[in-house]
């Protein structure tokens, strides 16, 4: 453990370690030893094996040492945090009167710059305490992980699941980040999208409603773009379907939700979008008003804009079967929705 190469020095003290795990007789001072080694060290790996083998045989000169050394702890490597966390929480399972002590340590490391020390630090922050401000921390931790363009879709899949078991008990600090969270709907990934649309709508509350509907709004026209990944129309559907449930349970959204479905109508989703709408006017004279209104108009705008083009661009003959050709095809690309619409009237 002398050595001046800093490899052989990492692996001596792992060799240290097995020998003193099968053989402690052979080597009885082996984690004061450690320990010194330790205190000494500059490698970071080879201080992370050392401090390691500390956190197995010898927890309380690990924890002494961590105490010591707790304002250096953020200067320590990626995997010697993670070693740490991990102590952190074998530490308060023995003793839970030791949360307190080590809370402040693990909230630091929420600053970490390497996603692995961040996730485990906010998952062991929400174990060791219940504080609002700490629940509120980790669970912005697990956001920034969300729109982090060095995290892959494995560990977004992960923190989602971490969000949705931190949603079950502290829901009003979760709903206080509800737009945080829909900004993971960037990620193309359609599993994904699917999981952050379905915990955003159990974070809906009366203060957020109207800008979860506006960023709906936003991704349900991007999915008119040619571009976007939406092939088969699913996420289009996840979308209208989130605006549904908005409209349900805040019915005061639903004047401005239903024009914008409404132009939907001739495309890909628009069963979905007829079937929402026939439940949403139902019971609401205004609505009917409205979405009748618009049905028509867009009829009378086809017909219209097919004159004009026909006026102009054929002789008197086509000009009268296109003009009629071109109102049927308008109205009867509408009528149908009108009729569906209509009947529950």
């Amino acid at each position: 453990m002398e050595d001046r190469t800093p490899f052989v020095r990492r692996n001596a003290v792992l060799c240290v370690y097995s020998v003193y795990k099968s053989f402690p007789d052979l080597m009885p001072d082996a984690p004061a030893d450690v320990e010194a080694f330790l205190k000494a060290e500059s490698d970071t790996s080879s201080r992370r094996n050392a401090f390691m083998m500390l956190f197995q045989v010898d927890l309380d000169r690990a924890v002494s040492f961590l105490v010591e050394n707790e304002e250096e702890a953020q200067k320590f490597g990626d995997s010697f945090q993670l070693v740490i966390l991990e102590l952190v929480r074998k530490v308060c399972r023995i003793n839970p009167q030791r949360k307190s002590a080590f809370s402040m340590l693990v909230y630091n490391m929420l600053s970490s710059k390497s996603p692995a020390v961040v996730y485990e630090a906010a998952w062991t922050l929400v174990s060791l305490t219940g504080a609002v401000a700490a629940v509120r921390a980790a669970a912005t931790a697990y956001t920034q992980l969300l729109t982090s363009s060095s995290s892959d879709n494995n560990i977004k899949l992960i923190v989602l699941d971490r969000l949705g078991q931190l949603r079950s008990r502290h829901m009003k600090v979760l709903q206080e980040l509800t737009m945080d969270v829909l900004r993971a709907l960037a990620t193309p990934n359609p599993t994904i999208r699917k999981k952050v649309l379905d915990i955003a709508m159990t974070l809906l509350a009366p203060k957020n409603i109207e800008e979860v509907v506006l960023v709906l709004k936003k991704e349900l026209n991007k999915t008119r773009d040619t571009a976007t990944v939406d092939k088969n129309g699913i996420y289009r559907q996840n979308l209208i379907t989130a605006m549904h449930t908005c409209a349900e349970r805040f019915p005061k959204v639903t004047v401005t939700v239903i024009p914008v479905l409404l132009e939907f109508m001739g495309e890909k989703g628009a069963l979905d979008v007829v079937t929402f709408v026939r439940r949403m006017i139902r019971d609401d004279q205004h609505l009917q008003t409205v979405v009748l209104e618009r049905i028509i108009g867009k009829c009378v705008f086809f017909f219209f804009f097919f004159l004009f083009f026909s006026f102009f661009f054929f002789d008197r003959r086509i000009f009268v079967f296109f003009n009629t050709f071109f109102f049927l095809l308008s109205f009867l690309s509408f009528f149908p929705s009108f009729l569906i619409i209509k009947k529950n009237i």
